[in-house]
């Protein structure tokens, strides 16, 4: 639809009739779905809290009554008390060994997820971990495993109580793997002769929490103020330097705390998860709309296209109009519906009338013109000679025995009679220009000897192809203005006919000096230059056969679809390439080889 069109008025008043009260609802339907999904997304959290802490205080009793268990066991005090004694023999520390081994080791097959571990400080180390085979009474960890756990110090003096501890790799040793532990000191009354460890690995914990289950939201346990547990996503860092108000800005936050065991279960969900359903139903919303908009804008273009059909027929019939069919007629009937269309086409079909008839002068014009500079240039390269005296002379030096002079005297009339024949045609062949220039190139053998030599090759479809006459012997003639110096005694000129692309193409090159390069870049402005001119006012028509005058008598004769190239060779020497349309020749001219002269 173009600015200011009929429909587009039309469409343009119903949307924004259509669009103010759609946006309004849009508002409201943002506003209500934000607060229920916000509304139910905090009661699923509450509840999933609720239960997570549940859980959790669960776990917490296993564990200390695992390690209450293993402790009032008959025999365990007074082991782990034995073991200790500095003057036990070999026996005797291996019979304390194995007891508190055997009490511990029952837990491989009663409790399988929990792993237990017993040391004491002077290194001894048991676990219930494949039945304990890794470790004997004689293995005995190192003093400083044993001095850099944070915890002992805390447990050595809190009378036996448990102590849990943040998930971690490297809460007991030798253990090494993420776990959540809890630990208590063993005592002798007033004497701690042991340590007893409780842990559950974190893929179990996850697995009882339902961390898969909990996708969308992020944990955190704590005892007390310790951080025990939190899942990667939770903004622990968030939580524990701005506080919970700050946290509720960008979460969904749900706490339970059992005021028992001090366990703080949190749980957050981002309020993008409540966005991105808030943006769905927006979406749904819209999409509905948009369809209802479409199906009613359909129906407006239905309706104003019976309106504008004539208008959008005279367009068409304007875009199609070429200089073929100016003067063509078409149909009136799509134009006779609507009175003001009709005056339109009809100022139209008279305003193309008048068109054909300017531009039917302009090309009549136009034509002359160029017939004229074609019939100008021509006839300055026509200039008569008599080649008969050229005979005659060359038949005396025969006489007289000088044989060089009759060869060049013949050579020259050959030169002359083709300059001069058939006055009334102003093209030739490829063919009769590869003859003429292979002459012209015998006669410059015979001045310069061996200092000169030449390959002429063409293929056979291109020989046949038309061209103006005289157009190569200019661009030979210039080679040896420029070929011959100090440093090039003698050149080699190779002159090849081609087709490419649908395009004939002539190559005359050699191997001598070259251009001097502001004589070639002179050359290459004036040869711009004058073709300009010649399209405004024919004003670069010069006199001369010359190389200048030869370009422009072929882009005139091609009507400009001629191309070529003059410049000097990267490899030495000089360059002249000339290329223009291929055009149809009679199929027994046409053979499949090139001809070599």
């Amino acid at each position: 639809m173009k600015h200011g069109s009929f429909t587009r008025k039309l469409i343009l008043s119903y949307l924004v009739l259509a669009v103010i009260p759609l946006l309004v609802l849009l508002v409201i339907v943002v506003v209500n779905t934000t607060k229920s999904t916000e509304k139910s997304s905090q009661a699923k959290l509450d509840s999933a809290a609720a239960l997570a802490e549940a859980q959790f205080n669960s776990l917490k009793d296993t564990m200390e009554f695992i390690s209450l268990d293993v402790i009032c066991r008959d025999g365990f005090i007074q082991m782990a008390k034995g073991l200790t004694y500095k003057n036990n023999t070999s026996y005797e520390e291996n019979k304390y060994y194995q007891g508190l081994t055997a009490s511990i080791c029952t837990y491989s097959n009663v409790m399988s997820n929990y792993n237990l571990a017993y040391f004491n400080q002077e290194g001894h180390f048991i676990t219930n971990e494949k039945y304990n085979n890794k470790y004997s009474f004689q293995f005995r960890l190192g003093q400083e495993q044993i001095d850099r756990l944070e915890w002992k110090e805390e447990a050595d003096h809190n009378s036996g109580a448990t102590i849990l501890l943040p998930v971690s790799g490297d809460a007991v040793p030798e253990f090494g793997m993420e776990a959540l532990t809890l630990v208590r000191a063993v005592r002798d009354p007033g004497k701690v002769v042991g340590y007893l460890a409780v842990q559950i690995r974190l893929e179990d914990l996850n697995y009882i929490f339902g961390i898969d289950e909990l996708s969308d939201s992020e944990i955190m346990v704590q005892s007390g103020n310790r951080v025990i547990y939190a899942t990667e996503g939770f903004p622990k860092q968030k939580y524990l330097q701005e506080g919970m108000r700050e946290l509720k800005k960008d979460y969904l936050v749900a706490s339970v705390l059992n005021p028992g065991s001090k366990i703080t279960v949190t749980l957050a969900s981002p309020m993008s998860l409540v966005y991105e359903i808030v943006i769905g139903t927006i979406f749904t919303f819209l999409l509905e709309g948009i369809l209802l908009l479409a199906l009613t804008v359909g129906g407006i273009l239905v309706f104003s296209r019976q309106l504008s059909m004539p208008l959008v027929a005279l367009k068409k019939e304007m875009q199609s109009t070429t200089l073929e069919n100016l003067k063509s007629v078409t149909s009136r009937k799509p134009f006779e519906r609507y009175e003001e269309t009709r005056y339109l086409y009809e100022e139209f079909v008279r305003m193309r009338n008048r068109l054909d008839t300017m531009i039917q002068n302009e090309i009549t014009l136009k034509t002359l013109h160029v017939r004229e500079l074609l019939h100008s240039l021509q006839g300055q390269i026509n200039p008569h000679f008599l080649y008969n005296t050229l005979n005659i002379i060359g038949i005396m030096g025969s006489e007289n025995g000088d044989d060089r002079v009759y060869d060049a005297c013949l050579k020259l009339s050959g030169l002359l009679r083709y300059f001069i024949s058939d006055r009334n045609s102003t093209t030739a062949t490829v063919r009769e220009e590869m003859e003429n220039t292979r002459i012209y190139l015998e006669l410059m053998k015979l001045r310069f000897e061996d200092r000169i030599t030449y390959e002429l090759g063409c293929e056979e479809k291109v020989l046949e192809q038309p061209v103006l006459r005289l157009v190569m012997q200019p661009f030979v003639e210039n080679i040896f203005e420029h070929a011959f110096d100090t440093g090039h005694v003698s050149i080699d000129v190779r002159i090849r006919g081609y087709e490419e692309t649908g395009r004939w193409v002539i190559s005359i090159e050699d191997n001598g000096a070259g251009m001097d390069p502001e004589v070639l870049s002179s050359l290459q402005e004036e040869l711009r230059l004058a073709w300009d001119n010649t399209l405004e006012d024919g004003s670069g028509v010069r006199d001369g056969i010359g190389v200048g005058n030869t370009i422009l008598r072929l882009k005139l004769f091609y009507n400009g679809d001629f191309d070529y190239i003059i410049e000097n060779k990267p490899s030495g020497g000089f360059r002249v390439v000339l290329s223009a349309v291929m055009k149809e020749c009679d199929e027994e001219n046409e053979r499949d080889q090139g001809t070599d002269y």
